[in-house]
């Protein structure tokens, strides 16, 4: 047992259906070395809540985990009840639809369509999604099939000025090129931005930024439209509308139900 972990118990006086973050049984392993070893605990609501231990005990790592910038490697990561597998950290759980919900959706999207294929890579392995760690192992999967990985990830002009920010940018783009659709309001970046924003120079090579009508709308406007009772018709597929609408989606302005 870490320093760290002997400094933790569960809070007195707190009940515990008012507890709004936990861990439950959460490891953290970098390579060989374990910076988190099962570790539990329960925060209450508004509760103040202090880490104590030498510099390496865990204290930073942990926090990382709660605010989604790690994922454990084994254990659970809870906000309010809520664990936070195949969300993406720079989203709110809350902005999030319910993971079978949006398996539904996709699903109807592509019915029919022999190019696409839909995958559950990131909603079955645990902790948040890391776009850098799903590269990973789409490269291996392809490699294990004895294919040579040839993988671009696809993302818009506001999202790739986000890139820099995101978990190991440098990972990602050493094993997928990225193809910047254009955005309304979002002019592609300046060529040498990247460069200047990563550590590892060349990296910018791997960008391609597309051609393409610039489209002002976004999945939050699609949400919203539909907590406003504005018609979707034409923007999403009709089955995906349809599914939208039986379900009751969205209805709680805007986020998820």
């Amino acid at each position: 047992m870490s320093e760290l972990e002997q400094t933790i118990t569960d809070p007195a006086g707190v009940e515990t259906d008012s507890y709004s973050v936990a861990l439950r049984n959460v490891t953290k392993k970098f390579d060989t070395f374990t910076a988190v070893d099962d570790l539990s605990l329960e925060l209450g609501q508004g509760e103040f809540f202090t880490f104590l231990g030498p510099s390496g005990c865990g204290k930073t790592t942990t926090l990382r985990m709660i605010a989604g910038f790690e994922q454990p490697t084994v254990g659970e990561v809870l906000i309010e009840g809520e664990n936070v597998a195949g969300t993406p950290p720079h989203k709110a759980a809350g902005d999030v639809s319910d993971v079978d919900h949006r398996l539904a959706m996709v699903g109807l999207a592509i019915a029919g369509n022999p190019a696409f294929e839909l995958s559950r890579l990131e909603v079955d392995r645990p902790g948040p999604s890391y776009s850098a760690d799903t590269v990973v192992e789409l490269d291996r999967s392809e490699r294990t099939a004895g294919r040579a990985p040839d993988l671009t990830v696809i993302m818009s002009a506001e999202t790739f000025a986000d890139l820099p920010s995101w978990h190991e940018p440098e990972r990602l783009l050493a094993l997928a090129r990225v193809a910047v659709v254009p955005r309304e309001g979002y002019p592609a970046p300046d060529p040498g931005w990247l460069a200047r924003q990563l550590p590892i120079g060349g990296q910018e090579a791997r960008v391609d930024f597309l051609e393409g009508p610039r489209l002002g709308l976004s999945s939050t406007a699609l949400r919203d439209r539909v907590a406003h009772g504005r018609s979707i018709r034409y923007l999403v597929p009709d089955p995906v509308a349809g599914y939208i609408a039986s379900h009751s989606l969205y209805r709680n302005g805007g986020r998820r139900p």
